[in-house]
């Protein structure tokens, strides 16, 4: 079977993370490389102007903890995805 990886899509009102065309709405783990990382997650909330009008567009924003040289940076995964990593949502 092959290996379904996380996806993301920034559209115009907001952000969105799929596995599989499905959409993540709550993700505790994703695998990278092999190793197993615990996500942080956040409603993230950012007000946009389009014609004259203001909006804002609430999404869900997924990060997680790498060790840089002893210490810890969060990174988001869609800056990640956009980078072409392959990560694996850990979904049970």
């Amino acid at each position: 079977m092959k290996p379904k990886f996380l996806t993301y899509k920034n559209d115009w009102e907001f952000h969105r993370y799929e596995c599989g065309g499905k959409p993540i709405e709550k993700l505790n783990f994703v695998e990278i490389e092999g190793e197993k990382f615990k996500v942080k997650s956040a409603q993230v909330t950012v007000p946009y102007n389009d014609m004259g009008q203001q909006y804002s567009s609430t999404s869900t924003q997924f990060w997680i903890a790498i060790d840089f040289h002893g210490a810890k940076i969060a990174v988001s995964l869609d800056v990640l995805i956009k980078a072409k990593v392959k990560i694996t949502p850990v979904l049970a």
